[in-house]
């Protein structure tokens, strides 16, 4: 707990323009809990929309990823990110006050919402990757770890109280008007984006104009060279196929198999968040320990034993609630620490003029999965029963830690020096032979920020 509450304070707390982005970053996760959940009832409550409705809406919020995630990171490299960013807040606080808008003068339909939906999704998808793309030119390489951390720790968070606070806005106010919450946030997350005064660099190195393909081809061909994001980009991807597969039959699975109830889902969702948060206490401590390497290697098998876990519980509504509630905790507790680590590598191996590129690609490629998953889930959910969809998943995320075990990244102790170039990948510092680390820590132990991040 004190690890946890230290992630509050720290060094990065006296940096003026990372408390802009931080806290920019941390208004616009709360109000899109509200959005997550009032679009979707704004659907059902005063369209009546059926399952095929609601689905379709689903997939135009997400379509932008999968249509536009590899030219965004182009998009990103070619101009100034702190004003993209402020552009991608203020469009989608307008986009979203049009809902309440038209539901007060009684012309909201759902051809409107599936709009809206689809271009928020794509002002996300530009947001998303110039937010990443921005923190390795705000502080320096020494303070990536803790600024990292410290923006994950926002996310779960935002997980852990968003959809309580979303659910009682929502039913004082109503889902339209609750709405208007959200493009607040958005607002204030501009504004905070704006007290940002760091210069940025040139978009990227001086050249002739050249066209989009172009440059994601580069972009692409940089990726292809680099082998310890192949490695992360080859299991994220596969271990996302089983993970979605698990949470197509997850709250199906709860409800019917395990006949917890609406409170009972509430408990085990609450202990994954909590278990999320409880990572990023351990999250400095390990890497420091074992290596960033190794600690992706211990994130995948914590996600594997925690489906295995799920697989298994049962045994009476009290048995089955503590032991699902416990899947979720370890299953989610290898969240943070994976996600922190593969941006980390991620960052500190690509250089400047990439990096919105490389975030794009890297997030399609990991992402693109992920409805690979949820169609087998559903499919052996319905053909074999929920709890064989499960035991499957489970099987299936045993692969990851075994790719990353047979790979490079199994002995990469400390994070390279300095980005690679075009020509060559920066060469990361093993241990011995017997795997005792034979260099410094991750971080150097004389710095502030290693006294005071993610310990």
């Amino acid at each position: 707990m004190t690890s946890t509450l230290r992630l509050w304070g720290g060094e990065l707390l006296r940096h003026r323009d990372f408390r802009f982005l931080w806290g920019a970053q941390a208004v616009s996760l709360l109000g899109s809990q509200v959005t997550l959940l009032a679009l979707p009832l704004t659907a059902v409550t005063i369209l009546d929309a059926g399952p095929f409705e609601t689905g379709l809406l689903g997939t135009a919020e997400r379509l932008p990823y999968l249509c536009f995630g590899l030219l965004a990171g182009v998009w990103v490299d070619r101009l100034r990110r702190r004003p993209l960013l402020v552009a991608a807040d203020l469009g989608r606080a307008l986009l979203m006050l049009t809902i309440p808008a038209a539901s007060l003068l009684g012309v909201l339909g759902m051809g409107q919402l599936y709009a809206v939906g689809f271009l928020v999704g794509l002002l996300a998808v530009l947001f998303d990757v110039a937010h990443q793309s921005m923190l390795p030119s705000l502080v320096r390489r020494d303070q990536l770890l803790e600024g990292n951390s410290k923006l994950e720790l926002t996310a779960s968070t935002a997980d852990l109280a968003g959809p309580g606070a979303a659910s009682l806005l929502i039913s004082l106010l109503t889902a339209p008007v609750a709405i208007v919450v959200d493009a607040v946030s958005y607002l204030a997350s501009a504004l905070l984006l704006r007290g940002i005064s760091a210069e940025e660099a040139p978009a990227g190195p001086p050249a002739e104009k050249r066209s989009l393909s172009a440059e994601l081809r580069d972009g692409l061909a940089w990726v292809s060279r680099q082998r310890l994001l192949r490695w992360v980009a080859l299991t994220g991807a596969v271990g996302n196929v089983f993970i979605h597969a698990m949470l197509a039959v997850f709250f199906l699975f709860l409800l019917k198999e395990l006949d917890l109830g609406a409170g009972g889902v509430a408990v085990v969702v609450m202990s994954g968040s909590i278990g999320a948060m409880c990572s990023l206490a351990v999250l400095r401590p390990l890497t420091d320990r074992i290596g960033t390497g190794p600690s992706l290697i211990a994130s995948t098998l914590a996600t594997a034993a925690g489906v295995w876990m799920l697989a298994f519980a049962g045994g009476g509504p009290y048995p089955a609630l503590a032991s699902a509630a416990a899947a979720n905790f370890v299953f989610m507790l290898s969240f943070p620490l994976y996600n922190v680590s593969s941006r980390l590598l991620r960052q500190s191996v690509t250089p400047d003029h990439l990096m919105g590129r490389v975030s794009s690609i890297m997030r399609t490629v990991v992402w693109g999965t992920m409805p690979i998953g949820s169609l087998l889930g559903g499919t052996l959910g319905s053909f074999l029963g929920l709890r064989a969809a499960i035991f499957a998943a489970a099987c299936g995320l045993l692969v990851s830690p075994v790719l990353l075990a047979l790979s490079p990244l199994r002995s990469l102790r400390t994070l390279p020096d300095q980005p690679a170039t075009d020509d060559h990948e920066p060469r990361p510092t093993a241990g011995d032979d017997d795997g005792t680390t034979a260099a410094r820590p991750p971080l150097d132990s004389s710095s502030p920020a290693f006294e005071r991040a993610a310990q």
